[in-house]
């Protein structure tokens, strides 16, 4: 129903990538549904673990409080490493958007 009236869509959250089946609801959606454009918000921590599922998104949004993995430990209540783990996520596919052909847009809120 919603793919006869648009032909791009956004998965949210809650963190998408958290979903066991994220990979496949990626894939019928762009191979099986046709939608033209993907959009994924996502707070990247789980980037690594879709990295082939991810070669079939347009967009990808990652949403941030800060780039200073301190003060995102204390924001999110994670551990310091696991923030700086998130910032090095973001900036391994930021190194390989052009390959994958897809957008990635920072939030700060």
């Amino acid at each position: 129903v919603i793919r006869s009236g648009v032909d791009t869509l956004m998965l949210s959250g809650g963190e998408p990538l958290t979903h066991p089946e994220i990979d496949r609801i990626i894939f019928g959606i762009k191979t099986e549904l046709k939608f033209r454009k993907l959009t994924l918000i996502t707070n990247g921590s789980l980037l690594y673990r879709h990295a082939d599922a991810l070669e079939l998104v347009d967009r990808l949004v990652i949403s941030l409080d800060t780039l200073d993995p301190l003060a995102m430990a204390r924001l999110t209540g994670i551990i310091p490493s696991a923030a700086q783990g998130v910032l090095d996520n973001i900036l391994a596919f930021a190194d390989s958007r052009r390959r994958l052909q897809y957008e990635i847009y920072p939030v700060n809120y």
